[in-house]
């Protein structure tokens, strides 16, 4: 089919190669209809992941009511690292088994474990 001379309709439509394109997916073949290149459909923009969010490392959901307690907690936040995976969190409550609440001044998880800390 080499060379078979100008596209004919009925045999298919002769690539810029010279092969016919009669079902062939050829990015350079053309198009008997339209007579001009037929590409690949394009696929749609996928937005690239950017950097992942920055995420808090120092959880307070109230101030403590005693001033000593916090002068001892803006002193570690000050001193603490400020990149993964260090996480502080100051002032929780938390009930035990038993029902009772209970407060913590300061609970810190680090790769060498997880301190509680009551000042």
């Amino acid at each position: 089919m080499r060379g078979a001379g100008p596209a004919d309709p009925a045999r298919g439509a002769l690539c810029t190669c010279g092969v016919t394109a009669r079902g062939l997916r050829h990015r350079t073949s053309v198009s008997p209809v339209r007579g001009g290149p037929q590409w690949p459909a394009a696929r749609p923009s996928v937005p690239k992941p950017g950097p992942p969010p920055a995420r808090e490392r120092w959880f307070q959901p109230r101030r403590s009511g005693h001033a000593w307690e916090r002068e001892g907690l803006d002193h570690v936040r000050q001193r603490r690292p400020k990149a993964e995976p260090y996480r502080a969190w100051a002032t929780l409550q938390f009930t035990g088994a038993s029902g009772r609440v209970s407060v913590c001044d300061l609970l810190i998880a680090v790769p060498g474990g997880v301190y509680l800390l009551e000042l």
